[in-house]
């Protein structure tokens, strides 16, 4: 299992940063995400926003793959919870497809920022586990852990998108 951790901050209040998150798509920076749809949404007996969304993402195969491998669209789950008390956002997001190929899980962390809480920390953690033998395994893992830091970006500048557009219509 190959594993990567991520610390950034958002300069905007985490009331902010967790509305955008739940509304970044479709956002600019999100063009390989095909559709986002809500399975289940309710609020617990403590108050806090459980959702679970399917979606369905399309990207590009690694060039050394395209040859033996038919993959060009994956099904993710994501499941969050936000506690308003709390001020805390927590995401899991995994594949639920192409599993003998690999297990692709990504955990984030959305709470104010210790030093300043007009401002959000996020902490976010991959795992990228490939079940093939022969290296290809690890070949695969080393390609995810290679292409994660710019999804990540991308996947940030959509918040933040989202959060600009708020900001002009408030």
């Amino acid at each position: 299992m190959s594993v990567c951790k991520d610390e950034s901050e958002f300069d905007a209040p985490w009331e902010k940063v967790s509305s955008a998150w739940l509304r970044r798509y479709p956002n600019p920076y999100s063009s390989h995400v095909v559709s986002s749809d809500v399975l289940e949404r309710y609020i617990d007996e403590k108050g806090r926003l459980h959702t679970e969304r399917l979606l369905v993402k399309q990207g590009r195969v690694p060039r050394w793959a395209s040859e033996f491998l038919n993959v060009s669209r994956s099904y993710i789950l994501e499941r969050s919870i936000i506690d308003a008390n709390k001020r805390e956002l927590l995401s899991e997001t995994f594949n639920i497809d192409h599993l003998k190929l690999l297990k692709a899980m990504e955990y984030n962390r959305y709470q104010p920022s210790e030093e300043d809480s007009s401002k959000t920390s996020i902490t976010t953690l991959a795992q990228f586990a490939s079940p093939l033998r022969l290296g290809l395994g690890r070949r695969v893992q080393k390609y995810c852990l290679k292409r994660f830091p710019e999804q990540l970006i991308g996947s940030r500048r959509g918040v933040l998108y989202v959060l600009q557009k708020q900001k002009s219509i408030s």
